[in-house]
């Protein structure tokens, strides 16, 4: 029964290890400026979007908070004989999904918005920092 704890616990380690490599590679990747990351929080228009960022980051709070749960769990798991013995993934409480939902919910509401301004021959405001001016 040892070995079995054992080998998750080996198997657990080198899927940490994959993902961590990955995110290495990435990271080494995005610093070589061979992904361009110039619009993951600007709009197609190349402004700022405060409805991308906040999702950004709530996505990133939560999918964090949840690792961390996950961990713990695994730690007392292997250590003790607690409620989290049981195994499997812990619950993520509705309104936590809640927050998700209405900030997913933003960013589609600003889509939407953007778009019919576009449809409608308005646009956003002046030209983005950077880029040339629009010709009439």
């Amino acid at each position: 029964m040892a070995s079995v704890q054992f080998l998750e616990v080996l198997v657990g380690y080198l899927i940490c290890a994959i993902v961590a490599l990955f995110g290495l590679l990435l990271v080494w990747k995005i610093a070589t400026n061979q992904i361009d990351l110039k619009y993951l929080l600007s709009d197609d228009d190349g402004w700022a979007s405060t409805s991308r960022f906040q999702l950004m980051i709530f996505t990133f709070v939560v999918a964090l908070s949840f690792l961390m749960i996950v961990v713990s769990n695994v730690k007392i798991r292997q250590y003790g004989t607690g409620a989290a013995s049981t195994g499997g993934l812990p619950d993520v409480p509705s309104g936590v999904l809640a927050l998700l939902g209405i900030s997913a919910s933003s960013y589609l509401v600003s889509r939407g918005i953007s778009a019919s301004q576009d449809d409608n021959g308005q646009s956003g405001g002046e030209n983005p920092p950077g880029t040339p001016a629009k010709k009439p």
